[in-house]
């Protein structure tokens, strides 16, 4: 019958694909972890998962029993955003509680190094606009219209809110951050403006 000190030393001549998580550290997924360790310690070992949610704060513990002796802990926390939210904070719990067991990469992957890693899976890739610029230059000159006729701040605001949900600024954000850092660049000239506008009318 394997020991735990044996198991370890043997998941470490193990090869795995492995991921570098922030901070330049290997990270060998939840999953080829928890099947090793399944199948070295076959029914002698239990992994428990309870969760608890406070005010949209999601919350899992994760504990792995091995011959019904309590050998590790993890936890991890998040604002709940949906089931999908709940799968990745379980995962990052398990994967907490495997690491300090034993069962990791070459470094302790920190929580939230390990929620990075989970948010960026599934994040989706966003694709290049060959039409951004011309796009943000039609935004702007939108704003810059409004801004030369609104009389107060909040209806500027509005009209700004109004066509940044048409002409899908914030997606320049992933798409092309450069052409975003130049709407936001020019937006901010205009917002100070209209401040600037306003104030000499009073």
């Amino acid at each position: 019958m394997i020991t735990l000190s044996e198991a370890i030393k043997e998941f470490a001549k193990q090869t795995y694909d492995t991921v570098k998580v922030k901070g330049g550290k290997n990270y060998i997924q939840v999953k080829d972890r928890l099947n090793f360790v399944r199948e070295t310690f076959g029914e002698r070992v239990s992994i428990r998962t309870t969760t608890k949610d406070s005010n949209g704060l999601a919350e899992f513990h994760c504990e792995m029993w091995l011959d019904d002796k309590l050998i590790a802990t993890g936890n991890s926390k998040e604002v709940s955003v949906g089931e999908k939210s709940y799968e990745k904070q379980e995962s990052v719990a398990v994967g907490r509680c495997l690491a300090f067991a034993g069962f990791a990469g070459t470094e302790l992957a920190s929580a939230d190094e390990m929620q990075n890693f989970y948010n960026n899976q599934s994040k989706p890739i966003a694709k290049p606009n060959p039409n951004a610029k011309a796009v943000a230059d039609e935004f702007l000159k939108y704003l810059s219209d409004a801004a030369k006729y609104s009389n107060n701040i909040g209806s500027y605001e509005n009209q700004k809110q109004k066509f940044m949900q048409e002409f899908k600024i914030m997606d320049l954000k992933d798409s092309d951050p450069n052409t975003f850092e130049y709407v936001k660049q020019k937006a901010q000239q205009l917002n100070e403006q209209v401040t600037k506008n306003i104030n000499a009318n009073k």
